[in-house]
């Protein structure tokens, strides 16, 4: 995981560093969890087109029909965490758990 990207706007965090804060910042929990969600997915499209032959033993649908199932699994364990964080009234003690349990930065 690249923690200079800048993509969202600003650099990732590490997650020890969000959790020393006094207030950890939801918004940048939310992009480190979606950065660590999107580094997941490719991982697993990665293992699968491989278990599956290898890019060479797949046509290009079965090859967008793996990337759409790793995009909604992903877009499905992360939408829970994001609702929360998005929420403006987050506490504190919830971006922490946020943190604990979907580990953004590995």
């Amino acid at each position: 995981m690249d923690v200079n990207d800048t993509r969202n706007g600003s650099p990732s965090v590490p997650s020890t560093e969000l959790l020393d804060r006094d207030e950890a910042d939801p918004e940048a929990v939310r992009r480190a969890i979606h950065r660590r969600g999107a580094e997941l997915e490719r991982r697993e499209v990665a293992r699968a087109v491989e278990r599956l032959g290898g890019e060479d033993g797949l046509t290009a649908e079965q090859r967008a029909v793996i990337e759409r199932m790793a995009t909604d699994i992903v877009d499905g364990i992360v939408a829970t965490p994001d609702a929360v964080l998005r929420d403006a009234s987050t506490d504190d003690d919830a971006v922490r758990t946020a943190i604990e349990l979907f580990d953004p930065d590995g």
